[in-house]
């Protein structure tokens, strides 16, 4: 996944959801891609003076690239916008899980059994054998395991919900000295 691609997909996606409805996702890079993208310092003159002009903007073409850069710079919080920021037309919310908690997020524990099945299985390294493995472990993916990683993964939130309210108590404690 890339973010050109991802955000293909989630456009696509958004007009079928009904409206308030919450999409849960990781934090990878390619989903906070920026949709526009910037101006370096090794882009071309007649790139950025491109730029300025898809926004409609008006720029002195006799102006060194690196005064061009610098407008753009001032003008980056204008136009930054990111792609699951499409959201916001669809009146959709994004609830983002933390980084680093792969346990909160039940797909990452389907991948997990799905490598799993290839790798206990795998015997001859072979490409065509990886991929018909692969086929046979997504195959294998019914309710009763999506079940048990949703389970897990609402018992690991409840777990870190519980250390949070002890770690609250124990820092409010009056007689607890540091």
């Amino acid at each position: 996944m890339y973010g050109k691609c991802f955000r293909e997909w989630f456009e696509n996606v958004l007009p079928r959801l009904k409206h308030n409805a919450v999409i849960v996702m990781d934090n990878t890079l390619y989903r906070s891609m920026q949709k526009d993208k910037y101006s370096t310092k090794n882009t071309t003159k007649a790139d950025i003076i491109n730029w300025f002009e898809s926004k409609g903007d008006i720029v002195d073409t006799s102006m060194v690239t690196e005064e061009l850069f610098q407008i753009v710079n001032t003008l980056k919080p204008i136009y930054e916008k990111y792609a699951d920021e499409t959201v916001k037309t669809h009146n959709i919310h994004i609830l983002s899980l933390p980084p680093y908690h792969r346990e909160l997020n039940p797909i990452e524990l389907i991948w997990s059994a799905i490598k799993n099945f290839v790798r206990m299985d795998n015997s001859t390294l072979k490409i065509r054998d990886v991929k018909r493995l692969s086929i046979e472990g997504v195959q294998r993916v019914n309710s009763d395991l999506w079940k048990n990683c949703i389970e897990y993964a609402v018992g690991e939130e409840e777990k870190l919900w519980n250390m949070d309210f002890m770690i609250d108590e124990f820092m409010t404690d009056e007689n607890h000295v540091f």
